[in-house]
């Protein structure tokens, strides 16, 4: 198994109303280094992508059509490299072979 971990704690401050559905933004991961083709290195953004993501969600769920989106955090929002560099560590599982004598 592979594990990549951000090496910084953040946060991300939003506001929600009672009774609405809430857009809280979007994280994009960029893979920025592999070790045996794996994705070793990730980098994670915070951006506001409402207008692309409301089409998407309205597609996929129709019954968001009708519904007033809330706009939980402030428009235009962006936070770059969040939680800093990546962390990565393989675990392997053990291999057990019988042995015949």
């Amino acid at each position: 198994m592979v594990h990549i971990d951000q090496t910084q704690p953040f946060s991300i401050k939003f506001k929600i109303e009672a009774g609405k559905a809430t857009y809280i933004g979007s994280f994009m991961f960029t893979v920025t280094d592999k070790t045996i083709n794996v994705p070793s290195g990730i980098k994670v953004d915070f951006v506001d992508t409402f207008d692309e993501d409301i089409k998407v969600l309205r597609r996929l769920y129709p019954n968001l059509a009708m519904t007033d989106i809330y706009m939980g955090i402030e428009p235009g929002s962006k936070k770059e490299n969040v939680g800093g560099a990546s962390n990565f560590r393989i675990d392997s599982m053990p291999v057990f072979m019988p042995l015949r004598h």
